[in-house]
């Protein structure tokens, strides 16, 4: 994780009964893996294709870059994830 806000955040939500649900990236052998804010989509028409999973680049608390590179946007995972 390039940062601590998912922590820092669960913790100050937690008096509320809420926690962010986080997206984990598994690493390999060029790169680490890291966890990252999820970015909950739906599908618009009940049929076809399954909702895309947007990565985000940086972190939306404190704008830290993640570990996540071009590279990675066809590397399979999680069924139509794309790189925000």
């Amino acid at each position: 994780m390039a940062c601590d806000c998912i922590s820092e955040m669960n913790t100050a939500l937690a008096e509320r009964n809420t926690e962010i649900q986080p997206t984990i990236i598994f690493g390999t052998k060029e790169r680490p893996g890291f966890t990252c804010v999820t970015i909950v989509t739906e599908k618009i028409k009940p049929r076809g294709a399954k909702a895309s999973v947007p990565l985000p680049s940086y972190c939306p608390f404190c704008g830290t870059a993640y570990a996540f590179t071009d590279t990675d946007a066809d590397a399979g995972g999680s069924h139509g994830q794309v790189a925000a």
